[in-house]
Parts: C-alpha cells; sequence; structure tokens
C-alpha cells in the first residue's frame, strides 16, 4: 500500500501556539535582560583598583553585549520558524484545495 501523500501532517495551531508562548518567553527574557544593562563604573569598587576595576567592568559590559546577541539571535529564529509554519501552512491549504479538485491525480 502505497503512503498518503496528500497531507504534510503538520498541526498548524499547535505549532502556532507553541511559537506564540516562545515568543512571549523570550521577548520577556530579552525586557529582562536589557534592564539589567551593567551600570557600575571602575570607580565604584574603591580606590587602588584601577585597573582590575577597569578590567569587571569592561567584562561585565562584554558579557551583556552577548547576552543581548545570543537573545536576539534566538528571536530572529523563531520568525524564521513562523515564516516557515506560515510556508509549510500555505502550502498545505493549496495541496489540500489542488486534492479536492483533482488536479494532484
Amino acid at each position: 500500500m502505497a503512503p498518503d501523500n496528500s497531507s504534510l501532517g503538520v498541526d498548524v495551531a499547535a505549532a502556532q501556539s507553541a511559537l506564540s508562548e516562545a515568543f512571549t518567553a523570550v521577548e520577556g527574557r530579552q525586557e529582562k535582560i536589557q534592564a539589567d544593562a551593567p551600570r557600575r563604573v571602575a570607580e565604584s569598587y574603591g580606590r587602588g583598583l584601577g585597573e582590575q576595576a577597569a578590567r569587571l567592568v569592561e567584562l561585565r559590559r562584554r558579557a551583556h553585549e552577548v547576552r543581548l546577541a545570543h537573545i536576539d539571535r534566538l528571536r530572529r529564529g523563531l520568525e524564521n520558524a513562523a515564516g516557515t509554519l506560515t510556508a509549510v501552512s500555505d502550502t498545505e491549504e493549496e495541496s489540500q484545495r489542488a486534492l479536492s479538485a483533482g488536479e494532484g491525480r
């Protein structure tokens, strides 16, 4: 018996729901990361720490930039997944329409 190729078998509603939840989580995390930007300056660590304090401040700044870059890439990945889901959904609908009209056989 031949496999049924009439459907891609994608639960679009469930996938959209999962993407929506992921977007909400990423947006919340992104806001939290942005709000947690390092604000301390080297001078606030006190006298005598000069170079070490400056390195620490620079390290925290770079770590913050990396966290922002990672969450931004994650958000862009979700946007790509949403675009792919739309394309799959559109293809599924077109396939079903064509098969219903007898165009695919």
